[in-house]
């Protein structure tokens, strides 16, 4: 369960870094 959400924090956070980039 830890991991799942470390993921999809991960996920998140490389989105949003994205968005910045754009």
């Amino acid at each position: 369960m830890r991991k799942l959400f470390s993921i999809t924090w991960y996920i998140d956070s490389y989105r949003i870094v994205t968005q910045l980039n754009l």
